[in-house]
């Protein structure tokens, strides 16, 4: 056979080789828009008919199932040391790295949504949501940790180094209208389980306050709002998650009035026509009595409590 041949016959294996690698390659593309002029670029053209189980949540996606898989095989990884301070290995199926030494902000991930689409009012599971960050943890052993997102915060050392945890910039600029039952939160925690959280929020480890609400402006005054037969305590030992005992000294509305329970015993109890004091008072300062219409003094006295059946001192 002439050189010129083997060449061809080469040049035809290389083009069919290239050919199965190309359509392997593409093969593993997630679906593309019809235009097919960007690879990461997709519709979803799910049947508008489509359903899911009353009380499922479903993930709708096109084929391959899974844009990224990652299985950690029994032995791999590694959780050593105590409860307190764990070595723990970590691994990831995605790991992105970003060197900021620039200004303004730097993020490994960034991603923008626009909904559209909602119905009238009232506002209900069906109305469309935009979500950034969307998942689901499910445990299929005992005694394993559902964390959806951890964060490490180091300042290594550095001083006037700012750090929180959670940042959520709400630009609300239009107010529930009538029929509506929108909502805007800066935190929702919703419990749908048949069993009950330990805590709403629980925090370990040290801190200045628990709870800081002295840079809000609270346009109604209401701070902190519970329901009748609520309460705060405040006598709870740590490990309350554990524990369930949150001590005996409280304050809430309790039989008709604002109450004060000191170690399981009743000592104050406030209600609109009645002060009912179940324990010794003592009494330091000047006590003024007034009339029965707060109209005028009756008698004041220091460091002593006069008692006159004339209602002169």
């Amino acid at each position: 056979m002439r050189r010129s041949a083997w060449y061809l016959v080469l040049l035809g294996l290389v083009g069919i080789l290239l050919g199965v690698l190309v359509g392997v390659a593409l093969s593993q593309v997630p679906y593309v828009n019809e235009a097919g002029t960007n690879p990461l670029e997709r519709y979803f053209d799910a049947p508008l008919d489509f359903k899911p189980p009353p009380g499922t949540y479903q993930f709708l996606r096109r084929p391959p199932e899974h844009h990224l898989y990652l299985h950690v095989l029994p032995g791999q990884g590694a959780v050593t040391g105590t409860p307190d301070k764990d070595g723990r290995t970590g691994i990831a199926g995605l790991y992105v790295l970003v060197d900021h030494d620039g200004q303004g902000d730097a993020g490994g991930i960034t991603v923008f949504c626009r909904v559209s689409g909602g119905t009238a009012p009232p506002l209900t599971t069906a109305n469309p949501a935009c979500v950034l960050l969307n998942g689901q943890v499910d445990a299929y052993a005992e005694n394993v940790y559902l964390n959806p997102m951890e964060l490490q915060l180091h300042d290594n050392g550095y001083a006037n180094v700012s750090g929180s945890s959670f940042v959520s910039n709400y630009h609300r600029n239009s107010r529930r209208g009538p029929g509506s039952n929108a909502f805007a939160n800066g935190v929702r925690i919703q419990s749908i389980g048949t069993v009950p959280l330990d805590a709403i929020y629980a925090g370990y480890g040290l801190t200045d306050a628990g709870i800081d609400l002295t840079d809000f402006t609270i346009t109604n005054h209401q701070g902190i709002v519970l329901r009748g037969g609520d309460r705060v305590y405040y006598d709870a030992r740590p490990g309350f998650t554990y524990s369930k005992n949150p001590g005996g000294t409280w304050t809430g509305v309790h039989e008709g009035g604002l109450t004060t329970v000191v170690e399981g015993q009743p000592i104050l109890q406030l209600r609109d026509d009645l002060v009912v004091v179940g324990a010794d008072v003592a009494i330091r300062g000047t006590v003024i009595l007034l009339d029965q219409d707060r109209s005028g003094v009756v008698c004041a006295a220091w460091g002593m409590l006069y008692i006159s059946p004339t209602g002169r001192c």
